[in-house]
């Protein structure tokens, strides 16, 4: 569901084991590459393990590539 923003604020939100984790930035146009690192930081404070995150990553980023 998107929520509309009045500000240039780019919020990323996971809710997770009744925990609501937020991560924000100071601007809306975010880059793959932030948000990537953006998607990671969130992983990182719901405790994922940092490993199996880029394993993770690696993996859809091989077959999204593979299918383009």
């Amino acid at each position: 569901m998107a929520t509309e923003f009045p500000d240039h604020t780019f919020r990323l939100t996971l809710e997770h084991y009744g925990k609501r984790l937020r991560i924000e930035l100071d601007h809306s146009d975010v880059t793959a590459e932030e948000l990537v690192e953006t998607f990671y930081q969130l992983a990182m404070a719901a405790e994922f393990p940092s490993k199996a995150v880029c394993e993770a990553m690696h993996f859809v980023s091989d077959e999204r590539g593979a299918s383009e």
